[in-house]
């Protein structure tokens, strides 16, 4: 089977991270390569990984997580890598599932699936079902994937290098732009991730500056202007002003003009 290596950037996450570790190594992956790039917790961090031989980690100051990605991705010897954030869990069978797809289809570079969101207490609060890859429509309605479920080739690696550290919050979305320009991308209809929603999330305590980042991506990639992620990033200023009850009627307006806009030229266009 091919060499797994999954790659976990770590701060001050000792509440979740043996639970990332386990999910990983109750799967009984026979060629696995775990590595936790910590970025000098203060925390019981460095006593959980010291539990675990397996793993391959380091513990030192970053410039933040995409730097901390970025340096696993280097550590990474395996011929098929997937971003795991430590507060985020596999899902049982998962590697099996990912290495077998591999396998069959060798003109795949990069694989995606199905998301479960999760609490703080491991309960399930939804699952995401992935549409379809669709470069232009990632480009310009925001990132199609979800990053625990979402595992590719080393070879994309070597084809556009590392992620962007200019971003704080969007380098996947961003990585997964520059890959699709190259790639086609395979989806699996099956959960391969679990992404835990809690008040320490990162994202969650940074929805406007992910949105910020989200737009000059998606621009810098070519999407549009004025497309649906520029309108998202005033949503919250305009929900302010205008109260909750305008700003969902003109919400809803603007959500069903964009889909018909984006049915009516992809129709015309086939």
């Amino acid at each position: 089977m091919p060499k797994i290596s999954i790659v976990t950037v770590s701060f001050n996450q000792a509440l979740y991270i043996e639970k990332n570790i386990l999910s990983i190594l109750v799967q009984d992956y026979p060629n696995l390569e775990h590595i936790v790039v910590d970025g000098g917790s203060t925390d019981q961090t460095i006593e959980i990984l010291k539990k675990y031989p397996h793993l391959k980690w380091v513990s030192e100051k970053d410039s933040g997580q995409t730097n901390g990605m970025n340096k696993g991705l280097r550590m990474a010897t395996g011929d098929i890598i997937q971003l795991l954030n430590s507060d985020d869990m596999s899902e049982p069978g998962t590697l099996k599932v990912v290495s077998q797809y591999f396998i069959k289809h060798p003109e795949a570079q990069l694989i995606y699936g199905d998301c479960r969101i999760i609490d703080m207490n491991d309960r399930e609060l939804e699952i995401f079902h992935t549409e379809e890859f669709d470069l232009k429509k990632h480009l310009n309605l925001g990132n199609m994937l979800w990053q625990e479920a979402t595992f590719f080739r080393k070879e994309i690696i070597h084809s556009i290098g590392y992620l962007n550290e200019q971003y704080r919050f969007a380098m996947d979305y961003d990585y997964w732009c520059r890959a699709a320009r190259i790639y086609k991308f395979h989806k699996i209809d099956r959960i391969l991730g679990n992404f835990r929603l809690h008040s320490l999330s990162k994202t969650g305590k940074s929805d406007e500056n992910y949105r910020k980042e989200a737009y000059a991506v998606s621009v810098s990639n070519g999407g549009a202007k004025f497309s649906s992620i520029y309108f998202s990033r005033y949503g919250a200023k305009l929900r302010t002003l205008t109260g909750e009850t305008h700003f969902s009627k003109f919400s809803r307006t603007y959500n069903s003009i964009k889909n018909h806009l984006w049915n009516a030229i992809h129709t015309k266009k086939n």
